[in-house]
């Protein structure tokens, strides 16, 4: 089924799937998955250990070792699924399926509804306190006019009525002023709350001439108009591919598209990975 033979720099076919795990150190970090070899675009096979381990089926340490362990958990997971397991190490159609289970496991865990936030409770004691609506209630005649007449009865009619011109214009301002405030705080509390969803990345900058020390020419970069990813060294060509697998989401399909054609070429003159 898998040998123990170490193999070189592995393809980049297959680019799907971002896996976080925990390093050495207890920090969450992400390697990338797809259907290359050791379902990973660097060939270190810890996102393969990542997705098996979240399914259950791993239990040693991520770290990027195709070890007895790991073999044996593609073996088992293979096993469950009846999936081609593969000749020697895990790739294709068992890395798909794989990534199909991890995805298929966290889309079907609903997210726990969060309860909407209660509305803000606004207290209508400043607009209608008793107190100040009798202040406001007290006829202001001129000394020496006649008496004002009796209020006339008739409920909340009459009461309105025998009020003065101020109390009115004060009650009325107080009443727009809690209805304004009561619609302010029904629309906040139906904003969508924050989520700590991993931002998009940056765009890389663009460089406008070669880094110190790298080749002077565009042609001799996948991504010539920056003068990124040099291909004019073997050992360049696998730090460039391994780069371009962690920021391809940064560029848009077509460019994406063109870096990886020149990567392929650069792989091939120099036989890496399939190539050799």
């Amino acid at each position: 089924m898998f040998d123990d033979r170490m193999r070189g720099p592995y393809s980049m076919a297959g680019f799907g799937l971002d896996v976080p795990y925990s390093n050495a150190q207890g920090s969450t970090v992400t390697a990338s998955a797809g259907t290359g070899t050791l379902c990973g675009t660097t060939g270190n096979a810890i996102a393969l250990q990542a997705m098996l381990a979240d399914l259950g089926f791993y239990s040693g340490t991520i770290d990027g070792i195709m070890g007895t362990g790991t073999r044996n958990a593609v073996k088992a997971f293979a096993s469950a699924k009846g999936v081609d397991p593969g000749v020697y190490y895990a790739s294709g159609a068992i890395c798909q399926a794989i990534m199909d289970a991890y995805e298929a496991k966290h889309a079907s865990a609903p997210a726990a509804a969060s309860a909407p936030a209660a509305a803000p409770q606004i207290s209508t004691r400043l607009f209608f306190n008793p107190a100040l609506i009798a202040a406001f209630s007290k006829p202001t005649a001129p000394a020496g006019s006649a008496p004002a007449a009796a209020a006339p009865s008739g409920g909340v009619t009459g009461w309105w009525a025998a009020q003065s011109k101020t109390t009115k214009i004060g009650i009325g301002v107080g009443a727009a002023a809690v209805v304004l405030l009561g619609l302010y705080a029904a629309t906040s509390s139906k904003a969508p709350a924050m989520t700590p969803n991993r931002a998009s990345p940056k765009p890389r900058t663009c460089r406008t001439k070669a880094p110190k020390g790298y080749p002077k020419k565009r042609s001799a970069y996948a991504h010539p108009e920056c003068f990124m990813y040099p291909l004019n060294t073997k050992a360049r060509v696998r730090s460039a591919a391994s780069r371009f697998g962690k920021h391809r989401r940064r560029y848009s399909p077509a460019v994406r598209a063109k870096i990886k054609a020149r990567l392929d070429r650069a792989k091939k003159k120099f036989h890496i990975g399939q190539y050799r």
